[in-house]
């Protein structure tokens, strides 16, 4: 599988289209990973990939329709997982769940698929401090909205990571000292993935 890995500082690349914000006086390593095409991806696949870049235990945080809200939780209660609801508004609901090991997520995969397909955000986090799920008022046609924001800020040794809105790329953040140069990724990116590095400043 061939995709494309790149290094950049241009913090606006990843908020422009995304509901999140970050804050402005933070260095981070910022790596995005796209041509990835998560949804056609072989599931194991996707699973070593992810594993590979965060270690567990870690947080997943899924956005849903707020009418998915009552399956979804019965899901999670049924897998006998440890989560809580960190922001709800009438249309949206985000998760937090608790992913201690590769079969929690595994249980959880199809869920994922289906949100990253309908747009909905995804994001795993090593600290459930780097995120934080703020209300803001949006004019949508003539109504006035409530839609819910992600503010990042990436703590000290941890990582955080999200899909992209077209389910083709995933971007990494990171306060970790093993994600300043590409050498790390070269030993732990799996064997399946054929990737071309790209080192920019956009």
């Amino acid at each position: 599988m061939n995709i494309e890995v790149g290094y950049f500082s241009k913090k606006s690349y990843i908020t422009k289209d995304f509901p999140i914000f970050l804050n402005e006086n933070e260095s981070l390593s910022m790596i995005n990973f796209s041509m990835l095409q998560i949804p056609s991806m072989k599931k194991d696949n996707f699973i070593q990939l992810l594993f590979s870049l965060i270690n567990p235990p870690f947080y997943m945080y899924i956005e849903l329709n707020f009418s998915d809200e009552k399956d979804f939780s019965n899901l999670l209660i049924k897998n006998n997982k440890i989560f809580s609801k960190k922001k709800m508004t009438k249309k949206k609901v985000y998760f937090e769940v608790i992913i201690q090991k590769e079969k929690d997520f595994e249980q959880l995969m199809d869920e994922f698929i289906e949100q990253i397909c309908r747009g909905n955000q995804v994001l795993f986090s090593t600290n459930n401090s780097n995120l934080q799920f703020d209300k803001k008022i949006d004019l949508v046609g003539f109504r006035n909205e409530e839609s819910i924001y992600v503010n990042i800020e990436i703590k000290e040794n941890s990582t955080v990571l999200f899909i992209g809105n077209d389910a083709n790329e995933l971007f990494l953040l990171s306060k970790e000292q093993q994600y300043e140069n590409m050498n790390h990724l070269k030993k732990i990116l799996p064997s399946f993935l054929q990737y071309t590095h790209y080192d920019f400043d956009l």
